[in-house]
């Protein structure tokens, strides 16, 4: 079989196929179901309300983390990152549909949108492969 025209199968589809596999089988300990079908995903409105002026703190263990994505009221975005809160980004924020958008001013891609859901502090992006990309938490401080 000629595989040039076969479509691209990411980790996360791979991922996504395994846990609904297993989810199946009645496996235990195979974690939350992390898909945006899943999730109680924001309207409009509310997502506006509840992330504008915020920031979102996520990759708490990753290296050079954690990162704080600031959304500011007027649209701006920073990114800083690590104890010093180094700034990494500044850029853009907006609300595309139901979709968290940002674009930073030098970074490749230059923007992303995700579906977003909030529990309480706990926000949940997701990817355009139904599955989530980033999770963190909604906290007031700049």
């Amino acid at each position: 079989m000629d595989q040039k025209n076969w479509p691209r199968i990411s980790d996360f589809q791979i991922g996504r196929l395994m846990w609904l596999i297993l989810a199946a089988a009645g496996v235990d300990g195979i974690g939350p179901d992390t898909s945006a079908a899943s999730a109680n995903l924001m309207t409009v409105e509310a997502l506006k309300a509840a992330v504008t002026g915020r920031t979102v703190r996520y990759a708490e263990a990753s290296p050079g983390g954690p990162y704080l994505m600031r959304l500011d009221a007027d649209g701006t975005a920073t990114l800083r990152k690590g104890a010093a809160r180094q700034l990494a980004f500044t850029g853009k924020w907006w609300i595309d549909g139901n979709r968290l958008c940002r674009g930073w001013d030098k970074f490749q891609p230059n923007f992303d949108c995700w579906p977003v859901s909030i529990e309480g502090t706990i926000i949940s992006l997701f990817g355009d492969k139904d599955t989530m990309f980033l999770q963190g938490t909604l906290i007031s401080e700049s």
